[in-house]
């Protein structure tokens, strides 16, 4: 069952709960993430790169599932809208706005709360 799984931490579900937003850099090349987690289980993340080779925006669509690790950290389970697995990232919450995917230290800022959704 993708949402918040059954190793959840209801703190850590609904604390992703949002927008957030990411920039990252590798030499020329930049990347803009936007990336809405509902309540449901459901998210959108759009990215979008400039510099070296510039592409157009991508969106992807689908269901997340949250895992908890340890007291810090958590492995967030991503699959697409047709069920094949996109992979999955270990981040930790910084601060209650502020989010790190271990995976290349990359930053998310919370834009917008959203209510938890049923």
């Amino acid at each position: 069952m993708f949402g918040m799984g059954k190793k959840h931490s209801p703190s850590v579900g609904v604390r992703l709960i949002g927008e957030w937003r990411a920039e990252t850099a590798r030499g020329e090349v930049k990347s803009a993430i936007h990336a809405i987690y509902n309540g449901d289980g459901s998210f959108s993340v759009r990215t979008r790169v400039t510099g070296g080779h510039e592409t157009k925006p991508r969106t992807q669509v689908g269901r997340y599932r949250i895992e908890t690790i340890d007291k810090t950290r958590f492995r967030l389970v991503t699959i697409d809208e047709n069920g094949t697995p996109m992979g999955s990232s270990v981040r930790k919450f910084l601060d209650d706005n502020t989010m790190l995917n271990e995976m290349g230290q990359t930053r998310f800022q919370r834009v917008i709360r959203s209510p938890v959704q049923a």
